[in-house]
């Protein structure tokens, strides 16, 4: 699965990959030569994969290092504005996997 999330204010596009068989696909779109098959999630720049989409602790985690990466680029130095941006990045993720609600996701998990 790949998605795409705009951020116009600043210009800027972000690629959520999830799954085995797109991990191949991140390397080739992100250029990342990263080769460890055994991670659950890693990200270049604005391009995120994680090994299954209903892991939100990997989603939480490389999208932290993918907003750093960002305001460090644009010139932010401000943790307000990376928190919203990380937030911003998670709903968006999350209304296209057609998970509205992160309580959702959690309660999932624990449900039989």
């Amino acid at each position: 699965m790949k998605l795409k999330v705009k951020i116009a204010m600043f210009g800027l596009v972000f690629y959520f990959y999830a799954g085995e068989k797109e991990l191949k696909n991140f390397r080739k779109d992100s250029k990342s030569d990263d080769e460890d098959n055994e991670a659950i999630g890693c990200c270049k720049n604005n391009y995120i994969w994680v090994r299954t989409c209903s892991d939100l602790t990997s989603i939480i985690h490389e999208l932290h290092h993918t907003v750093r990466f960002t305001c460090e680029k644009l010139g932010v130095d401000d943790e307000e504005t990376e928190a919203y941006m990380q937030g911003y990045l998670l709903q968006e993720i999350c209304r296209k996997l057609n998970v509205y609600k992160i309580s959702y996701v959690i309660n999932k998990k624990g449900e039989k």
